[in-house]
């Protein structure tokens, strides 16, 4: 449970443990208590991820934004993102996702230093 609780997937817990995938799908089926320590490790694995992933926001504002896209897929249609060859990167935001970033701070700088346009 403590592979699990750190982000390892059920398959390389079950490899590091000496078994294989199927048993250990196996036992979480059959054995409540196994699944419910499971679900609880997976939990507690995906909190921690999610504090680290929000402290990152700090640093890279777009990061939230693609974080509202992956864990809500209804965010993916209010924002798009267009690369050009010049590394130039165009982001359209809808006024949903512009109020909900409100609370960001309003100077954003890249790695260069220098400040980043918002349209």
């Amino acid at each position: 449970m403590e592979l699990l609780s750190k982000g390892v997937t059920c398959k390389g817990a079950a490899m590091a443990a000496g078994v294989g995938e199927c048993t250990f799908h196996r036992w979480k089926k059959d054995k409540p208590e196994f699944a419910a320590a499971v679900e609880q490790a997976i939990g507690e694995s995906e909190a921690r991820l999610v504090r680290i992933a929000l402290e990152g926001t700090k640093r890279n504002p777009q990061l939230a934004i693609q974080l509202l896209e992956r864990r809500f897929r209804s965010w993916a249609r209010h924002s798009s993102q267009e690369s050009k060859v010049t590394g130039e990167i165009t982001t359209t935001v809808t006024p949903e996702v512009l109020h909900a970033l409100q609370s960001l701070p309003e100077t954003v700088r890249d790695r260069r230093g220098a400040g980043l346009a918002v349209n």
